[in-house]
């Protein structure tokens, strides 16, 4: 259950004027609480049902332990009976609604008012488009419009964005990481170095780095990264070209590509250096740029107005209005009115949680308010604090070279202890001048440190003594400004020595810096001097070096000079006599020259004609080579033809033997003789003879398969004639066997040369028996004929 502390003391006084004036006791109070009838009567309404119970004992040290923690619960339903807000009853009297010269964050936003308009068209172009800007003077509320006025409708209205935000300070892509770390990294193994130095290197090495980690997650989780990078000038004042460069790429890839929704806040003088981005930048942010105007007087009335809602503070009658015809409506009001405010609610009456105009006067007026705060914070230090903030204020603001000035955020460990004191004394409740957090040291990753900056740069506008300060040495001030510069480059570098302070005026310069106002006035700026002229130290001791080891050289010269010019004589004859000889062998150098040139020209000539040669040669062995071709399908086509006329002429043999067996035939089946014994003798003599013929005259040889029928008939007829007594039956099934032979034999041969002389027509001649019985059967497919083998 949870437990809070309570303003005892405003309740007190809610509690009294409860009834119109008439006090109402701890007791009457507490009555209420324990009696929904009498509550409900009370209240005119039905109580809500969590309403608890409590007695005037627990209430009586509500009201006198401010000190003590109280349930929550219970305090819900005093604030209920007492017609207030919870917050109210709960709200630190310390803890001010009102921000002063600090911007309001995403948990003050019950307190931001007047910019509900502005929040609103930011938060729909938002929607609409990936890149957008609030640009505007200092002072304005860009950021306080940004973290609570757009944060809160993100919150509330797109569950599927995850809002992350972020200063870019020096180093903008270890920032990046550190916004992105807790979201992006959450699983990762690696150490916080390790992650850091892969990011960095990542987005240097390819500019869609940052799309692919926002693309990876956003598909994993199905949430919209949502970037608010605050103060985007800092971008232009802490951070090189270079730098700039890869984290505009890297911005600009994933901003194209859909990864993610950037929100920037930068300040109205800066918008040249926004020109002047890396393409395409400026040309998507600027549709999209909003420019916040100065607050109209109804925005300010309802920014006073706002945590009235949250807090029961009351204004004594018309010094609200008092208090806006004061501010006015100049540029920068903002920040003064919140100011004002903010010293209004520490002067309120407790009592009765209001503000009267005698607090009011007791500022001094509201054009005077931070100028007053700000003397009486310094007239309280002591007399050697004070001149420590003299010289150590100063450093906390970067001078640009055409007035548009910046406050600075600087390592506290930069400055000597008792600067430190000073500091810490400058950033109190009571102050409120500075502002100390604590936050990632870019220069040395994994690390956090704490940083020092002013509370707003209206103090450098307004606050006259901090520009006198600056203004008494303003050449020294823009000097450690631009040395800050250079400091800041030669950390992120890794102390690279060749980044230290250069020779001749500039390390003169720095030289009389640190001996005017030594470690004090420049933090750590004087070691990074220090460095410098160490370096220069050495190079000087080196080039001493050099210098007497020269000097020895040009005294050992000098002794052998002499001698060298008396040998130097006796050569030079010698040289004389031998450039003769050498101009002789030259002159016959050239004739030998001219000759070999001659003659290599000679050969070129004659290469030319035996290359020219050749290639004749070679185009009359490519037609030799044609016309071979050609003869060799003359010959093949000439036999070719031979062939299929032998091949017809031993078929028409065939068919001869054939008709003259078949008479044969016939005259044995036609005999009337009781015996065939001698028509089967003579049979099988014609058969014999007539195979053999046949063979011998025409060159063809039957053998194995491809003249089966005709072998059997003719062993038919040997076996018929050596055995009459089978041929006296022509039914005999011997007899029979032999006619069908017969018959099969001759249809074969038909076919045959039917094959034969189809294939002489179509020019194809068969290469051997079994390819023209293959051929002979698929005719026989093709045209149906029966009883083919």
């Amino acid at each position: 259950m949870t437990s809070v502390k309570a303003n005892g003391k405003l309740i007190r006084k809610l509690r009294e004027k409860l009834l119109d004036g008439k006090k109402a006791s701890q007791q009457y109070i507490a009555n209420l609480s324990a009696d929904r009838e009498a509550l409900a009567k009370f209240k005119g309404e039905t109580p809500p049902v969590w309403i608890n119970e409590f007695g005037n004992g627990w209430l009586s040290n509500v009201e006198t332990r401010s000190d003590d923690l109280f349930e929550e619960n219970l305090l819900r339903s005093l604030a209920y009976i007492l017609g207030v807000s919870f917050e109210s009853i709960t709200f630190s009297e310390y803890e001010s609604p009102y921000k002063g010269l600090q911007a309001f964050s995403t948990k003050d936003a019950r307190f931001f008012g007047g910019r509900d308009d502005e929040a609103r068209a930011v938060f729909d172009r938002l929607g609409e488009y990936n890149l957008v800007g609030i640009i505007g003077a200092s002072g304005s509320g860009k950021s306080s419009l940004a973290f609570a006025g757009v944060c809160p409708l993100i919150t509330a209205e797109r569950p599927g964005w995850t809002l992350l935000s972020f200063r870019i300070k020096a180093k903008p892509l270890e920032s990046l990481f550190h916004a992105l770390d807790a979201w992006l990294f959450a699983e990762e193994q690696l150490d916080l170095p390790a992650r850091i130095a892969r990011f960095v290197h990542q987005l240097n090495e390819d500019s869609d780095a940052l799309y692919h980690y926002l693309e990876g997650k956003q598909q994993n989780t199905g949430q919209i990264p949502v970037l608010l990078i605050d103060q985007w000038e800092e971008l232009y004042v802490h951070n090189d070209e270079i730098e700039r460069a890869v984290f505009l790429r890297n911005i600009v890839s994933a901003i194209q590509k859909g990864a993610v929704k950037v929100l920037v806040t930068v300040r109205s003088d800066f918008y040249g250096e926004l020109q002047s981005s890396e393409p395409p930048f400026f040309k998507l942010l600027k549709p999209n740029l909003i420019d916040l105007e100065p607050m109209a007087l109804d925005q300010l009335r309802a920014a006073v107005e706002k945590p009235l809602e949250e807090t029961g503070l009351q204004f004594e009658r018309g010094l609200i209005d008092q208090l806006l015809e004061d501010v006015g409506m100049d540029q920068g009001q903002l920040p003064i009115m919140q100011f004002a405010l903010s010293k209004l609610w520490l002067g309120r009456d407790l009592q009765l949680n209001r503000v009267t105009f005698e607090t009011y006067s007791n500022l001094g007026g509201v054009r005077n308010v931070i100028k007053t705060h700000a003397d009486e914070v310094i007239e309280k230090l002591e007399p050697t604090e004070r001149k420590i903030a003299k010289y150590t204020l100063p450093a906390l603001v970067n001078l640009g070279e055409f007035g548009n000035d910046v406050k600075l955020s600087v390592p506290l460990s930069q400055f000597s202890a008792e600067q430190r004191e000073v500091l810490w004394k400058l950033s109190d409740r009571d102050s409120r001048l500075l502002t100390i957090y604590r936050s990632n040291d870019v220069t040395k990753p994994g690390t956090e440190t704490d940083f020092v900056e002013i509370a707003h740069e209206e103090l450098i506008r307004s606050w006259p003594s901090l520009r006198d300060w600056l203004n008494d040495d303003i050449e020294f001030h823009l000097q450690v400004s631009r040395m800050r510069a250079s400091y800041t480059q030669y950390q992120e570098s890794g102390f690279d020595s060749d980044l230290l302070i250069p020779e001749g005026k500039p390390i003169e310069d720095a030289k009389y810096l640190l001996q005017t106002h030594g470690r004090q006035g420049l933090g750590e700026i004087s070691g990074y001097i220090k460095a410098s002229i160490e370096k220069w130290k050495k190079i000087e001791l080196e080039d001493q070096k050099r210098r007497k080891v020269r000097s020895y050289v040009i005294s050992a010269a000098a002794i052998f000079a002499f001698a060298g010019m008396v040998t130097a004589s006796y050569f030079y004859l010698q040289a004389n006599r031998t450039s003769a000889l050498l101009e002789e062998e030259r002159v016959k150098l050239v004739d030998s020259n001219d000759s070999l040139e001659f003659r290599r020209q000679q050969a070129v000539e004659a290469l030319s004609e035996l290359e020219a040669k050749n290639t004749e040669l070679e185009n009359l062995n490519d037609q030799l080579e044609t016309k071979n071709i050609e003869l060799q399908s003359a010959i093949a086509r000439i036999q070719n033809l031979d062939a299929r006329n032998e091949l017809r002429l031993s078929f028409e043999a065939l068919s001869k033997f054939f008709s003259s067996l078949h008479t044969a035939c016939s005259d044995v089946a036609a005999s009337n003789e009781a015996t065939v014994w001698a028509a089967m003798q003579r049979l099988s003599r014609n058969i014999a003879f007539e195979v053999n013929s046949f063979e011998r005259n025409n060159d063809l040889q039957f053998r194995g398969d491809s003249c089966a029928p005709l072998l059997r008939l003719r062993d038919a007829a040997d076996i018929w004639s050596a055995q009459p007594e089978r041929a006296t039956n022509q039914q005999h099934p011997e007899v029979r066997r032999f006619f069908l032979a017969f018959d099969m034999l001759a249809s074969e041969v038909n076919l045959m040369r039917a094959m034969i002389e189809a294939r002489v027509v179509v020019g194809v001649m068969p290469k051997s028996p079994d390819d023209l019985r293959s051929g002979l059967r698929w005719l026989c497919e093709t045209s149906n004929i029966q009883n083919c083998r």
